[in-house]
């Protein structure tokens, strides 16, 4: 490939980790288009070069579970060739696109993805495999506690329950979330229920 006058095109799927409206941004040298779901979220189709000056951005809504066609569109018409791809929420400060939220192929999900029953003798907690670990994906971290926040509140009521509760007083509440997002900073050291 040449290191100027090219153009590409990646195609995958997407999945949010909570249901959220999400905000993505780009920088590239030169133009970038994202689609996602079949929407234009972003359209920087023009010379540039990448600076924080000069970021593009661009919101959707997501349902965390559900895998959407992505399709990221990039060209380098002459210079530097760079491009770069965030994305944040009201609860996830602003961050690269995890690798471990993109996947190849183009097949969507159309709704929450499959789990797995899990052994309710794996855990103290009885219905899952990691107790905290409330989104299934192997960690206790952030996201687990936001989810627990939203549970609460009223915002997510598919979560499992068994997982969430870590303080072993009968009720999923803020002090679980709490609890869960101390864990994940190191304040403390297990969740033992």
């Amino acid at each position: 490939m040449p290191p100027d006058s090219f153009s590409i095109r990646w195609t995958g799927t997407i999945e949010s980790r909570i249901t959220e409206t999400y905000t993505f941004y780009t920088q590239s040298d030169d133009g970038m288009r994202v689609r996602i779901n079949n929407v234009l979220v972003i359209d920087d189709w023009n010379d540039h070069a990448a600076s924080e000056e000069y970021e593009a951005r661009g919101t959707i809504a997501l349902e965390m579970g559900v895998r959407y066609p992505i399709v990221v569109e990039f060209y380098e018409n002459g210079g530097d060739a760079a491009l770069h791809l965030w994305w944040s929420n009201r609860y996830l400060p602003r961050e690269i696109v995890p690798q471990s939220q993109l996947y190849s192929g183009s097949t969507p999900t159309t709704g929450p993805t499959a789990v797995t029953t899990p052994d309710p003798t794996a855990t103290p907690g009885g219905g899952c495999f990691l107790l905290g670990d409330i989104n299934d994906d192997g960690t206790v971290d952030i996201v687990d506690a936001l989810l627990v926040a939203q549970y609460y509140v009223g915002l997510n009521p598919d979560i499992d329950t068994a997982c969430a509760e870590v303080n072993c007083d009968g009720t999923i509440d803020i002090i679980d979330a709490l609890l869960i997002a101390q864990y994940y900073v190191g304040l403390i050291t297990s969740l033992v229920c």
